[in-house]
């Protein structure tokens, strides 16, 4: 099943890790973000998408990349959250 939102549509998997991490504690917002092994940018896309909760168009154009790339580096992130949290 996929979720469709106002920037396109997000598969179940996807969508579980963004709920986790929107309700995680702050600890384990950071072990996710160290075991992950994020890149600097995925990081701040990360924080600014979950703890401050900008929308991918806000992400942009805090950040100067187009709202494609922010999509394409949160999928990347998600993905490795499937992984990591071994969402099935």
């Amino acid at each position: 099943m996929a979720l469709a939102g106002a920037g396109g549509i997000m598969n179940d998997k996807r969508y579980k890790v963004r709920k986790w991490l929107e309700e995680s504690l702050d600890d384990e917002f950071e072990n996710f973000i160290k075991n992950a092994k994020l890149t600097p940018r995925q990081v701040r896309i990360l924080r600014l998408k979950i703890q401050d909760g900008l929308f991918n168009y806000q992400i942009s154009r805090e950040i100067n990349l187009s709202t494609e790339k922010i999509r394409d580096e949160l999928r990347i992130v998600y993905d490795r959250g499937i992984k990591l949290l071994k969402i099935i």
